[in-house]
């Protein structure tokens, strides 16, 4: 833990963070698009954003699962599935992945690859229905499936490659646009940009080098 953060006070953050994206299934709101329903596409792609960055973090773990917020977000899953845009099911697979596979809170392991192949599917809607910052998120969320699993097929590969340049060319297309857009934020492009060149390079060596160690550990930072 970083020196001088109070324990206790992270642990109540968990708890308020809960109560505060937790349904009152007391009094259930049957209207989606009311900020207090039990599923509402923009606070939950919020709230699952927040828990897929702390449980990059090993120190949150206990608190994710003790707290209920895995089993949100497990609850959230087939909502997710079914619906068109992919942010929400890029950051349940991101937490699905971080977690600690172990976890009895965690859906059964048919399902956690039921993730691994939804981060391959995001990428064929990536190419045309993107911005900087999901496009960050969803590299950091890829590489952490190239981790963790080391028997990824070569065609998947290749196609999981050609998703990604196609998704590059997209970004590299709209950025003469952006480059004359003062209203833009012109470095968290180059940075999406930039970080999406790294994947498909790496992506690209790992095609044409079967036995690199990329494939284990995932080589480049997940946000350049």
């Amino acid at each position: 833990m970083q020196q001088g953060v109070d324990a206790g006070l992270l642990d109540e953050l968990s708890r308020a963070l809960f109560a505060a994206v937790c349904p009152n299934d007391d009094q259930p709101v049957h209207d989606n698009s009311h900020p207090d329903a039990s599923f509402h596409y923009r606070r939950d792609c919020c709230y699952s954003r927040l828990i897929f960055f702390l449980a990059m973090n090993n120190e949150w773990h206990e608190r994710l699962t003790r707290d209920g917020h895995l089993a949100r977000c497990t609850s959230l899953i087939e909502k997710a599935l079914g619906h068109d845009d992919w942010d929400l099911r890029c950051y349940l697979s991101g937490i699905f992945m971080y977690a600690d596979p172990s976890d009895k809170v965690l859906p059964l392991s048919p399902a956690q690859q039921r993730w691994r192949t939804c981060v391959r599917t995001i990428w064929k809607q990536a190419s045309t229905r993107i911005s900087s910052t999901s496009i960050l998120d969803l590299v950091t969320v890829t590489r952490q499936y190239l981790r963790g699993d080391d028997n990824i097929p070569d065609d998947e590969l290749t196609d999981l490659a050609r998703d990604v340049h196609g998704a590059l060319n997209f970004l590299q297309r709209i950025n003469f646009f952006y480059e004359h857009d003062s209203t833009f934020a012109l470095a968290e492009f180059d940075a999406a940009l930039s970080s999406l060149q790294a994947l498909h390079d790496d992506l690209r060596r790992m095609i044409g080098n079967p036995e690199t160690s990329q494939r284990k550990n995932g080589s480049g930072s997940s946000r350049s």
